[in-house]
């Protein structure tokens, strides 16, 4: 089934990132959730989402100003987890 480009792409939760993501202000949950959503529609937040180095290019996009070394961690494991998933099917 082709996919119409005005529908977003999925958001796949992995970890706690949504109680995690939960727990935060609700201003900043609209915040973050419209930068969210922007990524779905293959776009990108003007001030809050910038390219995540080290993980191929665009593929991963950070909506926040600085992230951790334990964060950055967290997100390639969570990356990668899924790729392991797949591989294992094949």
């Amino acid at each position: 089934m082709l996919r119409d480009r005005a529908e977003p792409k999925p958001l796949i939760w992995r970890g706690t990132s949504k109680s995690d993501f939960m727990d935060f202000p609700s201003a900043a949950q609209r915040e973050m959730g419209y930068a969210l959503f922007l990524a779905q529609m293959g776009k990108r937040h003007s001030a809050m989402a910038k390219t995540l180095e080290g993980f191929g290019g665009g593929a991963v996009v950070e909506v926040k100003e600085n992230t951790a070394k334990a964060d950055i961690e967290r997100v390639r494991k969570r990356l990668n987890d899924p790729i392991a998933e797949m591989e294992k099917r094949k």
